[in-house]
């Protein structure tokens, strides 16, 4: 996300999870006392992956969040459509620190186990794919110029024909 300017407008932002693919450990997706949905929210804090434990987790925000909805098995993979939240992180890029997914009712033998960045399998480490548009550019006018501002280290100033004028509003 550091290479997208803030500003830049998210088109459309999908975060794909792919499920626990082992029976040992942790297992895999439990909803044997009820529906496993989640929650996606934005850490709103920095944290640090080899440090964070339940009592020191960051924290989020509900802003935006996204309710996906529980397994219908024990290895679904899951496609979430995260656009807000990804706006939301361009937009706010010093409080935007990852995702946080829990549980809507966390409740013994619920369980949602994804696959980490760290998975021998590359194909099944998560993803997010962004689609954005670069930043839109500011038309201001003074007197006979036009002052056009792309919020990028790029700052053009065109004379504007008076009799053009009404045509670029």
């Amino acid at each position: 996300l550091s290479t997208i300017l803030p500003g830049a407008v998210i088109n459309s932002a999908t975060l794909e999870l792919y499920a626990w693919d082992q029976t040992g450990g942790f297992g895999q997706h439990s909803a044997l006392s009820g529906n496993n949905d989640f929650y996606v929210q934005r850490i709103t804090t920095a944290w640090n992956e080899s440090t964070v434990t339940w009592n020191t987790a960051p924290s989020a925000t509900m802003a935006n969040q996204v309710t996906a909805p529980g397994t219908t098995n024990a290895t679904q993979d899951y496609s979430i459509n995260v656009t807000a939240l990804v706006q939301d992180m361009v937009t706010d890029p010093t409080n935007s620190h990852g995702f946080h997914m829990q549980l809507v009712t966390e409740s013994y033998y619920r369980r949602i186990n994804f696959c980490t960045s760290d998975h021998a399998n590359g194909a099944k480490r998560p993803k997010l794919t962004i689609n954005y548009s670069p930043q839109a550019f500011l038309k201001m006018y003074f007197r006979n110029w036009i002052l056009m501002y792309f919020l990028t280290p790029l700052l053009s100033i065109f004379p504007l024909r008076t009799s053009s004028r009404e045509n670029m509003n």
